[in-house]
């Protein structure tokens, strides 16, 4: 995920923030956000069949290839000598059958997507001396009465006291775990861990909360960590092969060193780097400040630190993992397979492939990528047409064709965009849905909310009911009445849990129901919840989590 200018990012963070809640779904740390966003903004979604589809203009999908091997690797430790199979896109449940934590306040952090470690804040021990373990909700969402602490529990029990959780690969196998002792790497396959700190892993943080640790990247296929090593005035990049422990290294460049992430496609490490002293303060520093404290545990309400803009702008590096020469590209948004998205000073959006160059959007658009798809080599962007709207287009095949639709301006470029086909879009009452695979267009209707999308099909709430749709068949079906009007929706792609339904949105039924607010969902169903009381917002919930399977509906007689 990138963004165009630290304070891009900076809104960013508090936008995906804003929607933190307890039990909601994914942010970049690993909080389950990305769904608590898409059901925030679905709340105006709704689906009818009267209007006809729009045909756009199509290019077949680009199947993703395997980047090379780097070229220079030294030994470093393994956490394990024999090899394991490469992680499934589904991987099988590790939901563990006992409780999780104890029987005090807590709100959740970070589930792990086979459901086998849980991130958590609870109050264990009456530190006050008032003679109980409380919690209480204060005025602005300030938490007072005994201190929360932060536990990682692998598997079931209390959990073991940790600072804070620094990144995940998707997979759930791997973690970074902050401890007073040090930064480590754990295999939650294998319970062994590696001390990132010896081997120099720069664990300076900055006040981005709400993403991955700035120094640490996983690939998506969950096979390397990328990592920032220091010592003394030296700063390298650290490729790191985690089932062979074996690492290569890679030069860094001139400057100073702020964030490190893979580049989509796996094939390179994206930089931001601070090269020049942009605001005249004779010294080059982050654009945001060093946090120099363990990240605090929060409540159901969000608090935010107040955060005055400081230090330098930075540029965007491209370090490619196949030996050939970094480069530093002004206005770097992304890379796109072997092409580059930049944005140049004039707000000009360009697409610059090798010998060739294409105008995505002109200057005066104040263009923003609304969603990337690598998949299919094709973006949706907005063009700026009034004070606060924005009209949105598909650019496939170097050209940009109108989808008719306006929405909110957005601030900061979405580049999180996954392979799924079906994209919700939220102009207001007249929403659709866009086909990214046969590229239509499939207008909504006013009252439907959109909680999920696999493959050809959605998941609506329709007037308290749940509703399956396959939009390429143009067919619905009702799934069950009486639907929770909280929102409370987690997602384990095809498995949905909307209270108090767990749905295999794969083949359009309902596995069983379940009793609480959904904290997390794993693979085989089972459902997390607190099973001592639910969270609102005058109060936590209260311990321990326990996985539930969903039960089945009785036959009727």
């Amino acid at each position: 995920m990138g963004y165009s200018t630290w304070s891009d990012l900076d809104e960013a963070q508090h936008s995906i923030a804003s929607a933190r809640g307890f039990g909601k779904e994914k942010d970049m740390r690993g909080s389950s956000l990305a769904q608590a966003r898409r059901s925030a903004q679905a709340l105006v979604l709704g689906f009818a069949w009267a209007c006809a589809p729009q045909p756009i203009p199509r290019a077949g999908p680009t199947p993703r290839t395997a980047s090379p091997p780097p070229a220079t690797t030294s030994s470093a430790p393994a956490l394990a000598a024999p090899p394991a199979p490469k992680p499934s896109l589904r991987p099988s449940s590790r939901a563990p059958a006992g409780n999780v934590g104890t029987d005090g306040p807590l709100t959740l952090e970070t589930v792990a997507p086979d459901g086998g470690w849980v991130v958590f804040c609870q109050a264990q021990e009456d530190t006050d001396g008032d003679g109980g373990v409380r919690v209480r909700v204060g005025a602005g969402g300030a938490l007072e009465g005994d201190s929360m602490a932060r536990y990682f529990a692998l598997g079931e029990g209390s959990g073991q006291r940790i600072l804070d959780l620094l990144a995940y690969d998707g997979s759930g196998r791997w973690v970074v775990l902050r401890k007073e002792s040090g930064d480590v790497l754990l295999d939650t396959q294998r319970n062994r861990e590696l001390r990132l700190d010896e081997l120099g892993f720069d664990g300076r943080s900055d006040g981005l909360a709400a993403r991955s640790h700035r120094a640490l990247s996983f690939d998506l296929d969950g096979r390397r960590l990328a990592y920032v090593r220091r010592r003394d005035k030296d700063v390298s990049l650290v490729l790191r092969e985690l089932e062979s422990g074996r690492e290569s290294q890679f030069e860094a460049g001139p400057g100073e060193l702020w964030r490190v992430a893979f580049d989509p496609a796996g094939q390179a490490l994206l930089l931001d780097v601070v090269l020049d002293d942009t605001n005249k303060d004779h010294r080059l520093s982050w654009p945001v400040l060093e946090r120099k404290k363990p990240r605090p545990c929060s409540g159901p309400l969000v608090r935010f630190e107040s955060r005055v803009r400081r230090g330098d702008e930075p540029v965007r590096r491209i370090v490619p993992l196949d030996g050939q020469k970094s480069e530093t590209v002004p206005g770097l948004v992304v890379r796109f397979g072997d092409s580059r998205i930049v944005r140049e000073g004039s707000g000009k959006l360009l697409l610059l492939a090798p010998g060739r160059s294409s105008e995505i959007a002109n200057a005066k658009c104040n263009a923003r990528i609304v969603h990337l798809d690598l998949v299919r080599k094709q973006l949706v962007t907005s063009c700026e047409e009034s004070k606060g709207r924005a009209k949105l287009a598909l650019w496939r095949n170097d050209q940009s064709v109108a989808l008719d639709l306006e929405i909110a301006a957005p601030s900061h470029d979405r580049l999180e965009g996954g392979p799924a086909r079906l994209l919700a879009l939220y102009p207001g009452s007249d929403v659709k849905l866009l086909d990214l695979e046969s590229a239509t267009l499939f207008p909504l209707t006013s009252g439907d909310q959109v909680l999920a999308t696999f493959g050809t099909r959605a998941l609506l709430r329709r007037k308290g009911a749940l509703v399956a749709v396959e939009t390429t068949k143009r067919e619905e079906s009702t799934l069950g009445a009486g639907v929770d009007p909280r929102f409370d929706v987690s997602e384990r792609a095809p498995l949905v849990a909307a209270s108090p339904y767990v749905v295999d949105l794969a083949t359009a039924r309902v596995l069983g129901r379940f009793a609480g607010r959904p904290l997390g969902l794993a693979p085989d169903g089972k459902v997390l919840v607190a099973s001592g009381g639910d969270a609102d917002g005058e109060a936590l919930a209260k311990g321990p989590l326990v996985w539930r399977s969903p039960e089945p509906d009785a036959p009727a007689h």
